[in-house]
């Protein structure tokens, strides 16, 4: 698939239309193949600024034995639609204990995914760049999470108040 894809982007970058157009079939034919054989598993190279670690990640489904997606007719009946297949994976994070991912895996071979680290942080990555989702400070820059746990009612309420959740 690697040779298949590189011959893609060299074509896409040719001046001339056939080129092209040789270039759109070998990408539909190569999608094509890899519709038809997701793998159970595979190792998948998350990074947020530097720091890379490598997601194990299984085949999962997270749908029913009678999972359909419908839509509504104007006369209020309903048509069933065919629905793509199942590419969704869940998996751990060698060298990060707690952490968890899970992930979509198109066609193309992308992995979009969202890892959730033990100590609060998540990275999600949805094409592109990833992104880390965390708890905003007053400035919207990402704060350390705040690890207190409440013993009563009343210390609670105070780690409410002075994270500005109250207000």
């Amino acid at each position: 698939m690697t040779k298949i894809i590189k011959t893609v982007a060299e074509l896409t970058k040719a001046k001339h239309p056939r080129k092209r157009v040789l270039a759109a079939v070998y990408f539909i034919f190569g999608s094509m193949a890899l519709n038809a054989a997701l793998p159970d598993s595979f190792d998948h190279v998350i990074s947020y600024e530097g720091k890379s670690y490598t997601a194990s990640l299984s085949f999962f489904s997270n749908r029913g034995p009678n999972f359909q997606v419908q839509k509504q007719k104007d006369d209020g009946t309903f048509d069933v639609l065919e629905v793509p297949i199942v590419r969704t994976y869940i998996g751990t994070v060698q060298g990060a204990p707690g952490a968890t991912v899970s992930a979509v895996r198109f066609d193309s071979g992308m992995v979009f995914y969202r890892a959730v680290f033990e100590d609060g942080r998540e990275w999600i990555n949805t094409g592109g760049r990833t992104d880390l989702l965390c708890d905003k400070g007053p400035d919207n820059a990402c704060v350390d999470p705040d690890p207190r746990m409440p013993t009563n009612i009343d210390d609670a309420l105070k780690i409410l108040e002075s994270s500005n959740l109250m207000k």
